[in-house]
Formats: C-alpha cells, sequence, structure tokens
C-alpha cells in the first residue's frame, strides 16, 4: 500500500535496485557419462561405434580438466598432492596421491612438444636474461639446480644437476645472441669454451638490477650509493622508452 495515496503499487517495468554480495559456490567433482551410439550392418559383420571423447591417459577415467586442477594447485598455489587427497575426499572424491601424480606425469608429457617450442621460441630471440638457483631434491643431499632462460614475452626452465658451464650450456643450447647475466662464472667459462672450439659464441651482457642490488645493500652505511642507484634508474628509464 501506497504511504502517501493508499493505492497497491504495481510493478515497475525495467526497474530494479541492484546490489551485490560476494559468496562461495562449493566445488564439487562429479562423474560425466558418455554414451556413444553404435551401428551395424544388416549382414551382421561389422559394428561401428562413435569416436570416444580424447583422453590424456587412453581408457583412463580422469578428464584433461582434472589434471590441470591438479596440477595448477601444486606448482601454482603449492598444495601438496597428500593435502589435496584430503581435500578431495572432503568433496565426496577417495583417490589417492599415485593417482594424483599419473595424472601431473601425463600432463606433463601431453605438455612436452609445447614446452619444446617455447624452449626454441625464447632462443630465438636476439637479447635473453639467463639466471640460476639451487633446487633441493627431496632424495640425498645433492642440490640440483634450476635454470631460467627469458625474453620479454615468455620464459621457459629446466632442472640439471650441475651448475657448471656444461649445465650453461644445455641451457643455452646454440644460441648465439646477446645474454644478460648476474656475474656468475660459468657463463663467462662457456663463452670462452666456445670461442677455443669455434662454436657460435653469444655476446655476454652484465646485468644493472644485479648491480644496482649491490649498492642498495650497502647505502644505509655508504650513503654516496645513492648516487650510483640514481644512475642507473636513468639507465632504466633508457631503457623503457626504447622499449615502448
Amino acid at each position: 500500500m501506497c504511504e502517501l495515496c493508499g493505492g497497491t503499487p504495481e510493478l515497475w517495468d525495467g526497474q530494479t535496485e541492484d546490489s551485490e554480495e560476494i559468496t562461495v559456490v562449493e566445488r564439487s567433482f562429479v562423474i560425466v557419462r558418455h554414451r556413444r551410439q553404435k551401428a551395424r550392418c544388416t549382414c551382421g559383420g561389422c559394428v561401428r561405434t562413435a569416436p570416444a571423447p580424447a583422453k590424456l591417459i587412453p581408457g583412463g577415467r580422469y578428464s584433461l580438466a582434472f589434471a590441470v586442477l591438479v596440477a595448477v594447485q601444486k606448482y601454482l598455489y603449492h598444495l601438496p598432492l597428500a593435502r589435496q587427497e584430503r581435500w578431495m575426499a572432503e568433496h565426496g572424491l577417495t583417490v589417492t596421491r599415485q593417482t594424483l601424480w599419473d595424472q601431473i606425469e601425463a600432463f606433463a608429457t601431453h605438455l612436452q612438444l609445447s614446452y619444446d617450442a617455447l624452449r626454441l621460441h625464447v632462443l630465438n630471440a636476439a637479447v635473453v636474461g639467463a639466471d640460476e638457483i639451487t633446487w633441493p631434491m627431496l632424495s640425498g643431499k645433492k642440490k640440483w639446480w634450476a635454470w631460467a632462460v627469458g625474453r620479454p614475452d615468455a620464459i621457459y626452465y629446466f632442472i640439471d644437476s650441475f651448475c657448471s658451464h656444461e649445465a650453461a650450456g644445455r641451457a643455452l643450447a646454440a644460441f648465439a645472441g646477446t645474454v644478460m647475466c648476474d656475474g656468475y662464472s660459468a657463463y663467462r667459462t662457456l663463452l670462452k669454451a666456445r670461442k677455443i672450439e669455434g662454436a657460435d659464441v653469444f655476446v655476454l651482457a652484465a646485468c644493472w638490477a644485479h648491480v644496482r642490488r649491490k649498492f642498495v645493500h650497502c647505502e644505509a652505511d655508504y650513503p654516496d650509493a645513492a648516487k650510483a642507484i640514481e644512475y642507473i634508474g636513468q639507465l632504466f628509464a633508457v631503457e623503457r622508452e626504447v622499449q615502448v
């Protein structure tokens, strides 16, 4: 009833009062049943069945989307498989850690061609950045190394058991452009070795970001370092300008 005239309000077409709130839609695991039509010849000699959907693991029970979920949660959000196993159980899916690992392994095999293409794309650039960091292994005390080679629009990683110039060579393959890196000696040793062998060589370019870091670390005790940081900032400004 209208407070002014006592009339009955009618719906006002197209007029609403809108508001928003954030809520949670719980993830659920479902079984999708694929029914494939069969056909047979009147002679009874042959039977044809519609093709099955593509599977990550031939004859496997889990979809590609499921494998993507497991890999993303493990490698992007650092959720161990044991924890995923418990989380999935709480959502009604009984699955083992071994099964989850099988999905990741199959997914990695499926992506190998994409990885190879990404690596080739990076190494076809005129300039790449290279870096490395220790990579602890679950078994044994020996540390491996994660190597990264990148360009502005892409980067690829690989794991090697060594941090020598031979490992740097495996990271860079036959790259013959400009390599920007820190002061790690493996790159200089690799360049020297390639010159001796008469192989394709690259140009070694020192990274100003690594240089700047040293001045930042000592600025509190040596205020004059601020001037060097300012000059390096001007170099970065020039770099941003030429990249536009």
